[in-house]
């Protein structure tokens, strides 16, 4: 069953005793929030292409964590690309020159691209599978039901840290005996931190 941002709307209010008509970008903070803590929002990425002489590929929307990348040269996938480090990368490609292109073994994350080594020796699609953000689109709410909960936690506190709801905040506070804590908590974060970071 999908969630609905009518859904969420109610709960939290149902939570906060109010009557608010439009808490969008306190879900938004939740979604965010809780995509950023979990890996469970994948995608596949194949709307980019490489030609000869290509040295790097751009992270795909949204994109959070790489999971895979492989390229396909308009037959087959190719094997999956290791991960290296930008400096054993930049090692790698002192003194290469055209005659050193191949298809890619490697690749290393930098400043929001995947550097390709060796340079690209032909076109290819690159498939990458990753972990990703929620978009900002609140339309269809990308998480699974058993999310639900969490995600009602979460906007309830964004909402009542909005409003300064201070009695709702010490029940969906950061606190690790709070609502909000103990969900937390689960996931993993650094309660404080983390949320103030994101609700600012």
């Amino acid at each position: 069953m999908s969630i609905s941002k009518a859904e969420i709307l109610a709960a939290v209010n149902a939570n906060l005793n109010r009557t608010e008509t439009d808490i969008d970008v306190q879900i938004k903070a939740a979604l965010k929030l809780l995509s950023g803590a979990v890996d469970v929002l994948m995608d596949i990425d194949v709307s980019q292409s490489l030609v000869a002489g290509s040295a790097s590929i751009a992270y795909p929307t949204d994109h959070k964590k790489v999971k895979s990348i492989v390229l396909n040269d308009g037959t087959i996938d190719g094997e999956p690309l290791e991960e290296i480090t930008y400096e054993k990368y930049l090692r790698k490609m002192r003194g290469r020159t055209a005659s050193d292109y191949n298809e890619p073994e490697f690749y290393a994350e930098f400043n929001r691209k995947f550097y390709l080594y060796p340079v690209v020796d032909a076109s290819y699609t690159p498939k990458i599978s990753y972990f990703k953000y929620h978009t900002d689109t609140l339309t269809t709410i990308l998480f699974s039901d058993e999310w639900r909960c969490p995600i009602y936690d979460l906007a309830t506190y964004f909402t009542a840290k909005k409003f300064k709801l201070t009695s709702y905040l010490e029940i969906y506070g950061t606190d690790d005996n709070s609502a909000l804590g103990k969900v937390l908590s689960i996931i993993g974060m650094n309660t404080q931190k983390q949320v103030e970071e994101i609700s600012k």
